[in-house]
Formats: C-alpha cells, structure tokens, sequence
C-alpha cells in the first residue's frame, strides 16, 4: 500500500520514469543489432563490391542513427 500511495502522488514522475526505461532498452537493443546486421552483409555479399552500399545503407543508417541519439 505505502508503494501504491507513492505511485499515485508521483503519477507523472513514474510514466516518464517507464517510458525512458524503454527508449534506453530499445537504443541497447539497436545498436548491436545493426553492427549484427553490417557483419552478416559483408559476410555473405555476393554481388558487386561497388554497390554493397545499396545492401548496407539500412543498417548503416540505424546504427549511426542510434549512435547519434545515444551521445546526445
């Protein structure tokens, strides 16, 4: 009950607790999913070596993207 009675003075202070809980989650799931994504492109590309990238503009794109978001 003394948890509850907390919760419900500090309503806005714990949604935005869980809601940043879940960026900072998200962004540490991201990053090594892109560097996973960049590795098994390199490793089983093909084509031509001038257009891999075409292949790796996504995951270049999101792992810089979560990179910039995390520093700032």
């Amino acid at each position: 009950s003394f948890i509850f009675s907390f919760l419900r003075r500090q309503k806005y202070s714990f949604i935005a607790l869980v809601i940043i809980s879940l960026i900072w989650a998200v962004e540490q799931v991201l990053f090594p999913y892109a560097v996973k994504m960049i590795i098994d492109v390199l490793s089983t590309y093909e084509g031509d070596r001038a257009r891999v990238y075409e292949v790796l503009a996504f995951p270049l794109w999101l792992g810089g993207g979560v990179w910039i978001a995390s520093i700032t």
